[in-house]
């Protein structure tokens, strides 16, 4: 286990991040239904660094979750990692469903945001899978 894994997927996520939410992609749909009557500019324009920070310091913890989770698994195929890809993305997708449901949100955003979460916990699990496991890193 070491942290360059962690610190890879941080980095993977961020970048996912900044495209999926981008304009071009699906930040612009996402907005209007969220926000309806708003710009995407105006949505964006209250977004402070703090914001990124902490979205990378909860993910930094999800993966060393993720990284513990492996290690306790004893974590050494891929079908096992496959497994457990689904196992966690299943836990993390469907819990959302009642909040979208009551929150009265639009079932399009609930799949725009819940494919981000799969793509973040598939690269996460890969990379973690990758650097520790199979190119065994020391750091």
């Amino acid at each position: 286990m070491g942290l360059a894994s962690i610190l890879v997927s941080v980095f993977v996520s961020n970048g996912l991040g900044f495209l999926w939410w981008s304009p071009g992609l699906f930040g612009k749909i996402w907005a209007e239904c969220c926000y309806p009557g708003k710009s995407f500019d105006e949505i964006g324009k209250d977004c402070s660094p703090y914001v990124h920070l902490s979205a990378g310091i909860a993910h930094a913890a999800v993966a060393l979750l993720i990284q513990l989770l492996m290690a306790m698994l004893h974590l050494g195929s891929l079908s096992t990692l496959i497994c457990l890809i689904g196992a966690l993305s299943g836990i993390v997708i469907m819990t959302q469903i009642p909040h979208h449901l009551y929150g009265g949100k639009h079932i399009i955003s609930w799949f725009i945001e819940q494919g981000y979460d799969l793509m973040k916990i598939i690269f996460t699990c890969v990379i973690i899978y990758y650097l520790d496991y199979v190119l065994k890193l020391p750091f």
